[in-house]
């Protein structure tokens, strides 16, 4: 686009690119949105053909400035021929001028087009048949059909008048939107007026399409109904010609019987007389054809003589059709129909006896076969760990029972039934003989032809009835299918009723089944206890609490023995989740921080990861990247120490003193952090310096003499040499346990005072002459500086002063202190500055260890935390792990079914025991029981099919045989309901459903 240089040199004339789209619906049903929406896109790509009149006059406009710039600043050359400036800036000119209106002439002619494509789209879009479109594509959701079945009841007129209404509102919203529509496209694009318009009347008229959607439904419910206007109309027509008809009927037979009128007539004259009446209709109706010229008085008469010919044509016809009357093969033709419909009953109960029932029996079979197949699969099934069907193995045995009682039933029902057909037979049987002796001819309102046909009718049906139902009876076609119904019915409902609690079940099965993978890689007594107490359901309730899955719950396990070990317990993966919800990492990375504890410290892994995230919590290292720089160093300095000898975990020491002496004004944390660790591990062999330098020599002394060991030097040496952290993770240790490990170390503790090893305060002793052999490290330059102890003694004095040891530690805001303490901090600092220290990093490193730490930034616990629960994080993990709480509570209802309340062993061993009782009571044989079963049904079948064509019958013992021919499902049923019984009386009272029927 070239650039817009204002004036009236050339004004710009670009193409209105538009920005705003007017499709706000989202849906394809937005009633010609869409289609703007692509005539906009239309509109906005600029056309080649534009495109280049555009670089033609930015190129005529740019030769004019250019010009006029040399004719103002340098007339000279623009008058000078050999340039020939003053012809090109008329040229440049000229194109302007040609360019210019030719540009204002395509966009207008392109805007026009638009909007009148625009006005199209809405008209058509917006009319009836696109209205009735899309009724009819959204009127068959189940919404729908019900919304229609209730606008029902407000009656068709109601209805209609809606409708109407409805109407008239789309036919004003249309002609509305299609004004809009023409004024679619202003000159920069989008007119912001006609875009609010079309989209309020697109969002209308889909509203008033919505509406229109019931409101149809029901006028064409009612319309096939009948009760439309016109459909009553035709009713109360069709009732009065019926009315009409019944009152013909009524005289023409009283004129039969009275022998009056055309009664008095016998077939024959009935016959003549309508060829006569025919003949005066058909000559009656040629002088009506021929009356032109006719008066009006003749016309009239001629109809009149029409009608009446057609009138009594109309009488002698339905005189004909009368019983009795008219028509002289009457009696043969019901003879004739009557041996037609008796050949049907006959061919029918013959289709039915022949080929129907023994089709039914073959089916029978196969419904019988695949009965037991489903049944084998369900034993399978089970056995594998599927516990809903587990649960419904005993519906087979109750439906099978079923089944045999609903059969015997069908006896009373095939009994009753021949019966009836008995009764047909003899009551044909009479009739015909009433027939056959003329009494009156008026038996049941019929004649004595129709009468005996309808008797022998009769007879046949019932005696063809009771032959085909005798059969049935006999071959047990209708008892075989109602008992594989019925057996099929019976299991379907077990299944049905047990899906909840077998799925709970379910749950519960495979978490245990994973957990064991677990506790398989523990082994032992160690792995028994893991599952005991993960497959609890008290454990899985804490589960639930932290939004623990069970799937991972099993991983995390895995994760945490192959990481970790003899150190791993159950309760880290609770730990973990419960880290992740408060938002320190996930729990998949709280895992492998246990891991790197785990494996370097003899503490657990949950507690020390817990108040490592809390002491760097409450000193502001709360991101990821801080905790696991605080796990890994902490796990490193932890292992050597452990490695050094000492059964104690220095872990929470470690954390707090190390931690403590982090500067809290440097904004990175995570290198605050960093600091802290290396300058407490650069200067550990500083405190422990035992070497025949000075600085050695004089840490020896030093803790000689504190002591009180004389001339036990080795002993000062020992007690020198101890790591810090070892050391102080015997601070709070008994009397008798601190002696031991010194003693263990070979020091000689017998002449040192007693009350040294009270509360702790040998190892004060010790923190403090390590401070000091710290501070006082060999120089570059071959001596010590300053007064190190002097130095450690100001710091215990000042200790809850925050401002001096904040001045002696850091060497900010030193006019706090005097010019003694300043001297004092200047010259240790030296030799360490000498050294190539970093001065304050140790010096807040010697405080922590004296217990002078610097402040943390909030005291806020983990607990504290986690008891926030109305938090935008709290809520994202409830988001996050309520499907995992679901879960968690289906399996433990599971686990409370098979009596993991008091443990998950005691759940699983009565979980394996449903499984291995119904396996062991089928015995060894079962697969061989079901190959028998189905030997014997194949050959029975192949014998009966065989002897079919004698009417054997032996079909009607394969499905019964089948059934009945694998009795280890009877065992597996009885085993598994003796097994479930004792753990299932509480799901039986919550599913109200008795025990026989569910076969328990």
């Amino acid at each position: 686009m070239a650039v817009n240089r204002k004036g009236p040199l050339m004004p710009e004339v670009p193409w209105p690119w538009a920005r705003d789209s007017v499709n706000s619906l989202e849906d394809e049903d937005n009633f010609g949105l869409a289609d703007l929406g692509r005539l906009e896109q239309q509109y906005a790509n600029e056309p080649a053909a534009f495109r280049e009149l555009r670089h033609r006059a930015a190129t005529a406009r740019d030769q004019i400035e250019a010009i006029n710039t040399i004719k103002q600043t340098r007339p000279a050359m623009f008058a000078d021929p050999q340039f020939n400036l003053a012809k090109r800036l008329a040229s440049a000119q000229k194109a302007k001028q040609s360019l210019e209106p030719r540009m204002a002439l395509y966009k207008e002619s392109t805007r026009e087009r638009i909007n009148e494509q625009a006005v199209n789209v809405i008209g058509r879009e917006y009319s009836e048949r696109a209205v009735n479109s899309y009724v009819n594509a959204n009127s068959n959701s189940l919404e729908s059909q019900a919304a229609g079945a209730s606008a029902a009841q407000q009656g068709y007129g109601s209805l209609a008048e809606q409708r109407g209404n409805i109407l008239n509102q789309m036919q004003g919203l249309r002609q509305e939107s299609m004004t809009a529509a023409g004024e679619y496209m202003k000159n920069r694009g989008v007119n912001p007026a006609a875009q609010e318009t079309l989209q309020g009347n697109a969002a209308q008229m889909k509203d008033l399409a919505q509406q229109l959607i019931p409101i149809t439904l029901a006028m064409q419910q009612l319309k096939q109904q009948g009760l439309d206007p016109q459909g009553r109309q035709r009713a109360l027509i069709g009732a009065g010609d019926k009315a009409a008809g019944v009152l013909s009927y009524n005289a023409m037979e009283d004129e039969m019987k009275s022998g009056k009128g055309l009664g008095a007539l016998n077939p024959v004259e009935l016959r003549k007389r309508e060829a006569d009446a025919a003949e005066r209709l058909i000559k009656a109706l040629e002088e009506l054809r021929n009356s032109a010229g006719k008066t009006k008085e003749e016309l009239e008469e001629l109809n009149k003589n029409a009608e009446t010919a057609a009138k009594e044509f109309e009488e002698v016809g339905e005189a004909r059709k009368m019983p009795g009357g008219g028509d002289r093969y009457a009696s043969e033709k019901i003879i004739a129909g009557t041996v037609a419909e008796a050949l049907g009953i006959i061919t029918s109960a013959f289709q039915n006896i022949a080929i129907n029932q023994p089709m039914q029996m073959v089916s029978n079979v196969a419904g019988a076969a695949n009965l037991e197949n489903q049944k084998y699969d369900m034993w399978h099934s089970a056995l594998q760990g599927n516990m809903a069907d587990r649960l419904s193995l005993g519906a087979w045995e109750i439906g099978n029972e079923f089944g045999v009682q609903q059969a015997g039933r069908k006896d009373l029902v095939h009994g009753a039934k021949i019966a009836s057909n008995v009764i047909t037979a003899g009551l044909g049987v009479a009739q015909m003989a009433t027939g056959a002796a003329g009494a009156g001819g008026t038996v049941l309102g019929n004649n004595v032809v129709e009468n005996v046909a309808q008797g022998a009718k009769s007879a046949i049906s019932g005696i063809a009835g009771g032959v085909e139902e005798g059969a049935a009876w006999y071959r047990q076609t209708e008892k075989a299918r109602l008992r594989i119904d019925a057996t099929q019915a019976v299991v379907g409902a077990s299944k049905a009723l047990n899906y909840i609690p077998g799925r709970q079940l379910q749950g519960y099965r495979d978490y245990v089944m994973g957990l064991n993978e677990t506790a398989g890689q523990m082994g032992g007594q160690v792995g028994e206890d893991f599952l005991n107490e993960a497959g609890g359901t008290d454990f899985m309730e804490r589960m639930q609490t932290q939004g623990v899955g069970l799937k991972e719950m099993g991983a995390l396990s895995a994760q945490g023995v192959q990481a970790m070990g003899s150190m791993f317990r159950s309760n880290q993966v609770i730990g973990a989740a419960q880290l992740e919800n408060i938002g320190f990492g996930t729990a998949d990375q709280n895992m492998k921080r246990m891991g790197i504890l785990g494996a370097a410290g003899t503490g657990d892994p949950m507690q020390n990861l817990g108040k490592l995230v809390e002491e760097g919590m409450q000193r502001g290292l709360n991101s990821s990247k801080a905790i696991d720089m605080i796990v890994e160093n902490t796990a490193r300095m932890t292992e050597e120490t452990v490695r050094a000898g000492g059964a104690a975990d220095p872990t929470d020491w470690l954390a707090k003193t190390i931690l403590g002496a982090i500067d809290k004004s440097n904004p990175n944390k995570e290198m605050a952090g960093s600091i802290a660790f290396q300058t407490f591990q650069s200067n550990e062999a500083a405190r422990h310096n035992i070497a025949t330098s000075f600085p050695g020599i004089i840490n020896v002394d030093r803790n000689m003499k504190d002591m009180g060991l004389g001339t036990d030097r080795m002993s000062a040496a020992l007690l020198t040499q101890i790591p810090t952290a070892m050391l102080n993770a015997y601070k709070d240790k008994p009397e008798a346990e601190l002696k031991e490990f010194f003693e263990g170390r070979g020091i000689q503790t017998q002449n040192m005072d007693p009350s040294l090893f009270k509360g702790g305060k040998i190892i004060d002793i010790l923190n403090k002459n390590a401070a000091v052999g710290e501070l006082a490290q060999q120089s570059g330059v071959g001596y010590a500086t300053g007064s190190p102890g002097a130095l450690v003694e100001e710091l215990l004095k000042n200790k809850e002063n925050k401002e001096i040891t904040n001045a002696l530690i850091s060497g900010k805001n030193l006019d706090v202190l005097t010019t003694e303490q300043r001297n004092m901090r200047a010259g240790v600092a030296g030799g360490l500055a000498l050294s190539g220290k970093n001065v304050a990093a140790t010096f807040a490193d010697v405080a922590s260890l004296l217990g002078i730490q610097t402040e943390k930034e909030t005291n806020t616990t983990l607990g504290e935390m986690d008891a926030q629960g109305n938090t935008g994080r709290a809520a994202a993990q409830m988001e996050k792990r309520i499907g995992n709480v679901a879960t968690v509570g289906q399996a433990r209802e599971g686990g409370r079914l098979l009596g993991a309340d008091a443990g998950g062993v005691e759940g699983i061993k009565n979980l394996a025991e449903t499984g291995r009782e119904a396996f062991e009571k089928a015995g060894a044989n079962a697969e061989a029981a079901w190959t028998t079963a189905a030997s014997k049904t194949a050959a029975n079948f192949g014998e009966s099919a065989m002897l079919l064509n004698k009417a054997s019958g032996r079909l009607d013992e394969v499905a019964t045989k089948l059934i009945e021919g694998t009795d280890a499902m009877k065992v597996v049923s009885q085993s598994f309901g003796a097994v479930m019984r004792k753990y299932m009386n509480e799901l039986t009272g919550k599913t109200d459903k008795p025990k026989k029927k569910l076969g328990h």
